[in-house]
């Protein structure tokens, strides 16, 4: 697709978009408000954002991720990575709730195409709109993760962070979907079978209580360069969410190479062939497998391969065929 492409970010955006410079098929224009803006942000969207499309005359719009305006004026691709705020919104926050709510129902409608992560997410929108154009996009693990790793890059990060010699991974937030509180119960059940647990991220609270980690070494946010060693490093990955709408923390440690610990809510395709997954909503479940993988050794091979099914490059195609062909329809 050889169409010149403006790229929309908030005022704060990472500096690393500033690569999409280099290629002078792209613009990034940043937006007046922080990402962290949230009203200000769908008051862009859903008012001003139509407007600019009108003005500027653009062919498409990409709203990667579940909303697109509900007046949109031009055909629209919609991301839309998982249902879980309609689905479940028990594990989404209040505010998302509500927008979500209203918005997301409009855009799974109007869309021209949508671009999922997994077939589990395209059948329950066929589910809520049967006539839907949905196409299979997911995400993959980056390069970094599938990079050997030295003895002397773990014992770095080891020390950089007074990590113990055998550990527990968990990395994430601290949100109702990520099951924290059955998974500490499950390390309760284990006692001292299991190594301490190391807990990194969490940098949006959610309300949860922080004094619930106990015994616990938090480590707070991780830069992305640590993340593919603190994996690899760790006796088990753990990731024992209530739902998913994907699991690229999973991908990502299996990458590495790690051994992991994950659920039955994760929606990758024959997943118990590479990691554990116990039925999240059991505590002992989740012991048992934690106690199982302390037990095993890893298949390292196998669960590299399994992680190179999902391809950025691949997904890149499909959305940008959907990119044309949606193009070339308006053209008609």
């Amino acid at each position: 697709f050889a169409a010149q492409i403006t790229v929309f970010v908030p005022h704060d955006a990472p500096d690393f978009l500033e690569i999409l410079r280099e290629n002078p098929r792209f613009v990034t224009q940043r937006l007046p408000f922080c990402g962290a803006q949230k009203l200000r942000r769908i008051a862009w969207q859903q008012l001003e954002l139509p407007a600019l499309l009108r003005a500027r005359k653009f062919d498409v719009l990409h709203a990667p991720t579940y909303v697109a305006p509900r007046f949109c004026p031009v055909p629209f691709l919609l991301g839309a990575p998982d249902l879980i705020a309609l689905n479940g919104p028990q594990f989404a926050t209040r505010a998302n709730r509500l927008h979500y709510r209203a918005a997301m129902p409009p855009s799974l409608r109007n869309a021209a195409a949508i671009h999922v992560s997994t077939t589990q997410t395209a059948h329950e929108i066929w589910r809520r709109v049967p006539d839907a154009r949905v196409e299979i996009a997911p995400p993959a693990a980056e390069k970094r993760f599938f990079a050997p790793i030295s003895p002397e890059q773990i014992e770095n990060v080891r020390r950089k962070y007074d990590l113990p010699r055998e550990f527990l991974l968990y990395l994430g937030n601290f949100e109702p979907k990520k099951n924290l509180p059955r998974l500490l119960r499950a390390l309760e059940i284990l006692g001292d079978e299991a190594p301490p647990l190391v807990v990194a991220g969490g940098i949006k609270p959610w309300n949860f209580e922080q004094n619930a980690l106990k015994n616990v070494q938090k480590i707070g946010f991780v830069p992305r360069d640590d993340v593919p060693i603190l994996m690899r490093a760790a006796r088990v990955f753990l990731f024992p969410s209530r739902c998913e709408g994907f699991g690229l923390p999973v991908v990502e440690a299996l990458a590495t190479g790690a051994n992991v610990v994950a659920s039955s809510a994760v929606p990758l395709p024959d997943l118990a062939r590479v990691a554990r997954v116990p039925n999240p909503r059991f505590s002992r479940a989740i012991a048992q497998e934690i106690r199982a993988a302390l037990r095993e050794n890893r298949d390292e091979i196998a669960a590299k391969n399994y992680a190179r099914q999902f391809c950025w490059d691949e997904s890149a195609r499909t959305i940008s065929r959907l990119y044309s062909e949606i193009f070339e329809e308006n053209l008609r």
